[in-house]
């Protein structure tokens, strides 16, 4: 079996994704998976993208980088509200000041006379011209080889075909440990934080162990197991 270096959520962390890019210089492009929420909490998720976006690895879709394009394209305030100090935001926009969320509906700037206008609309459009943005809209939500299946959350394993599992919950599930696993492969996911990385009894090897929480990086060998990149 060919080895394969997967790396769970990194959370708009520039450090972690710098540790992780120096681990797997010297691996070829097609044997590095990335399983999304490369946005959020971070302060540097613009530049974590654009440093992505220099890359040939494989970059699957994650719930946080797919609530930013809701909110771009639709307006759709959870990926602020999971990010309530705007930090994904305000990385693209770092002069931005006098802003505030209001932990509902709407993003306001305090302007120099004391008026508050609304914000959701001018930031979504100038986001809508990010290359960035252009980037995450191409990402895939699940990768398969002949060991392994990589998706972001995970699959539904109660469907008589788990491959079949929508989208959307491909970015948001979260899996059960005691239903069978009958893909007849590992499935490889992020999302669900885990003390460390591990594989299930089923056959489900978690790899989000909070990295962007403990500012160490650890990825998944698929030969050698757990990795720390120092």
């Amino acid at each position: 079996m060919k080895e394969k270096i997967v790396v769970g959520d990194i959370h708009g962390s520039l450090k972690l994704l710098d540790k992780v890019l120096n681990y797997v210089k010297d691996y070829n492009p097609e044997d590095v998976i990335f399983l999304g929420d490369y946005v959020d909490r971070g302060k540097e998720s613009k530049q974590v993208l654009e440093k992505l976006m220099q890359t040939n690895y494989l970059c699957l879709m994650g719930n946080h980088d797919n609530m930013l394009l809701d909110f771009v394209d639709n307006g759709d305030m959870l990926s602020v509200y999971s990010d309530w100090d705007m930090a994904t935001i305000r990385s693209y926009f770092p002069n931005m000041e006098n802003v505030f969320y209001d932990g509902g509906h709407n993003i306001y700037a305090i302007e120099s006379n004391g008026i508050t206008s609304r914000m959701n609309d001018t930031i979504r459009y100038k986001l809508k011209d990010e290359p960035t943005i252009e980037w995450l809209r191409k990402r895939f939500y699940i990768f398969e080889d002949k060991e392994n299946i990589y998706v972001h959350a995970g699959l539904d394993l109660s469907l008589l075909e788990p491959r079949k599992t929508s989208n959307d919950e491909m970015i948001w599930h979260r899996p059960n440990y005691e239903l069978e696993n009958n893909t007849g492969k590992n499935i490889v996911v992020g999302h669900t934080i885990v003390d460390e990385i591990h594989k299930t009894k089923n056959g489900i090897i978690m790899c989000d162990c909070g990295n962007s929480f403990k500012d160490t990086a650890f990825v998944w060998s698929t030969t050698r197991g757990v990795i720390k990149c120092d």
